[in-house]
């Protein structure tokens, strides 16, 4: 629920920058959108992991797949933020009437790092709690 939320917040705020007029500004949603991608597939990954455990065995094979899922998860989501800050950034600094790097837009910038934020902390929150293979 809270990825959709990111990801409403992605669009719905940017819908009310200054560059919202720009094509080139749907990519940076698109983008935004895409690493919302990460913390959702960690949130499930986190969410299965019980499911590993039996007892007092666990299953060290699918314990080190959530590992690198929760990884991944991270990776994916932090590779979409420069692509989105990039097309952000020269969306506002050029065109007919450059908009310029107002307040709004370096809010905008804060909130597209925000998913790889979260990944990055289920993930540093996960992998402690997910026994390392032997």
């Amino acid at each position: 629920m809270a990825c959709l939320v990111l990801a409403w917040a992605i669009v719905g705020f940017g819908r009310a920058l200054p560059t919202a007029h720009h094509p080139i500004n749907t990519m940076v949603w698109i983008a935004g959108c895409a690493s919302v991608i990460g913390p959702f597939l960690s949130s499930i990954t986190l969410g299965m992991a019980r499911s590993y455990a039996r007892g007092e065995q666990f299953d060290a094979f699918r314990m080190w797949q959530a590992r690198r899922a929760l990884t991944g998860g991270w990776v994916s989501s932090t590779l979409f933020v420069p692509v989105s800050w990039f097309l952000l950034v020269m969306t506002a600094r050029s065109g007919e009437e450059p908009v310029g790097l107002t307040g709004g837009v370096w809010a905008y910038l804060l909130l597209l790092a925000a998913p790889a934020v979260v990944a990055g902390v289920l993930s540093a929150v996960g992998r402690p709690v997910l026994p390392a293979p032997r």
